[in-house]
């Protein structure tokens, strides 16, 4: 998987209606079977880094879904979306704009869970460094926002504390 892939997002709903005989009419509502997890940052100007691509590692995710049940199957695992070029555009937190550095989904279960993320990125001169998240809550058809000053330190792996919201 590559990360930052607009593609793999995706709706669904199944709805059985049994024998038709003539016209029917339902309202459908549409559902994301993944989480979506955006991280963004406050200080991508002033950080004083130019990233040209992103990576994230997510522990303890599901890589297969019965869409007739609605669950996620099989046994949770250790999924990498690889390197890809950095996401276009921003998130909005209690009415403040982050630039987006990474944005994935995750097959989890219906209910909130929490997974840990490693996030890692790549400068125009191949430098890497990664941020650590523990304990990052999840669940489908909510959007994780993980945002903060993201990119100021100078270790090539930083424990970071971020704001964490579910929309």
């Amino acid at each position: 998987l590559k990360a930052n892939q607009e593609s793999y997002d995706a709706f669904f709903c199944y709805h059985q209606v049994g024998l038709v005989t003539g016209p029917i009419s339902h309202e459908i509502t549409l559902k994301r079977p993944f989480a979506q997890v955006n991280i963004a940052t406050a200080d991508y100007a002033t950080a004083g880094v130019s990233i040209a691509q992103t990576k994230v590692v997510v522990e303890d995710v599901y890589t297969t879904f019965d869409f007739k049940t609605n669950n996620v199957t099989g046994t949770p695992q250790t999924l990498t979306f690889d390197y890809s070029a950095m996401p276009d555009g921003e998130v909005s937190v209690n009415s403040k704009s982050f630039d987006l550095l990474a944005i994935n989904y995750l097959l989890v279960t219906g209910e909130q869970s929490l997974v840990d993320i490693t996030f890692g990125y790549k400068d125009s001169s191949d430098n890497e460094k990664t941020i650590l998240y523990h304990d990052i809550p999840v669940q489908q058809n909510y959007k994780t926002n993980i945002v903060g000053n993201l990119l100021s330190g100078s270790t090539s792996s930083v424990s970071a504390k971020a704001i964490v919201t579910m929309q």
